[in-house]
This record gives C-alpha cells, sequence and structure tokens, in this order.
C-alpha cells in the first residue's frame, strides 16, 4: 500500500468521513427506578407477549427437585432431583387417594401441618397461590 493511500485512510478515520457524533447530554442519565419492568407490576405482558404464569412443572423444578424427584429414582431425589437425604420420589405422589389435591396444597404450605417432624420447608411464604395451584396440578396428574 501506498504512503498516500494510508495517509487518506487515517484521515478517514480521524475526520469520521464527515460524519457527525450525536450529542450527548451533560449530566446522570434519568433514572428508571420504580419505572414498571416489562412483564412485572404495572406492565400488562413482557417483552411483547402475555404474561404467563410459570408452569406447575416449572416451579416444581426450581423449588421441589432440590430435594425430589419424580423420575422413579431412589429414595432422597434420584437421578433427576439433588436430594439423597431420604426425601421421597414424587413420581407417584398422587397414587395415594389421601393425596388430594387440596392435601398437596395444604402440605406445600406447610408440610408440618401433616408431619410435625418434617423437615421440608414451608412454601406458604415463598409461591403465589397461583404457584402452589400450578405445582398441585403438576403433582396431581404424577401417579
Amino acid at each position: 500500500m501506498c504512503a498516500a493511500a494510508v495517509f487518506g485512510l487515517v484521515v478517514a478515520v480521524v475526520v469520521g468521513c464527515g460524519k457527525k457524533e450525536p450529542e450527548v447530554p451533560a449530566g446522570p442519565p434519568p433514572s428508571y427506578a420504580g419505572a414498571p419492568q416489562p412483564g412485572g407490576p404495572g406492565m400488562p405482558g413482557g417483552f411483547g407477549g402475555p404474561q404467563r404464569a410459570k408452569t406447575g412443572n416449572a416451579v416444581f423444578d426450581q423449588n421441589c427437585l432440590k430435594c425430589h424427584s419424580v423420575d422413579g429414582g431412589a429414595e432422597g431425589g434420584g437421578p433427576k432431583g439433588k436430594g439423597g437425604w431420604g426425601n421421597p420420589d414424587l413420581g407417584k405422589v398422587a397414587a395415594d387417594p389421601a393425596h388430594t389435591p387440596e392435601w398437596l396444597a395444604e402440605h406445600v404450605r406447610n408440610p408440618r401441618a401433616h408431619n410435625p417432624g418434617s423437615k421440608m420447608p414451608e412454601f406458604a411464604s415463598k409461591l403465589s397461590d397461583e404457584e402452589i395451584k400450578s405445582v398441585v396440578d403438576y403433582m396431581a396428574k404424577l401417579k
């Protein structure tokens, strides 16, 4: 490459080919604290789509799979769960006629209501009623 071409390239880069840089307003950027977030409270949808509730399977995976499995694994979580502490596999939890959807919901909300010595944490303060219903609907199908 000849020296004139290199000089022309350097000048074009430095000058910016005549393009003017956009002006940046002085001062800190505007605050968006407290503005509704897409899909969050105060805004009906998210990123152009309807806001959807988590499925029962997703709620289960995020909250129960840490200690329980649903795929016939050994007591305590099995292959899909991380348990290993004697926690039951829930793959057939709804096969027991006593485990009605109401019983399951009460157990998720407060397991000590059924077993005072339960080591399972309560989820009444961690999950919404809608999430509890969705996970109960999911577990009610596990037979």
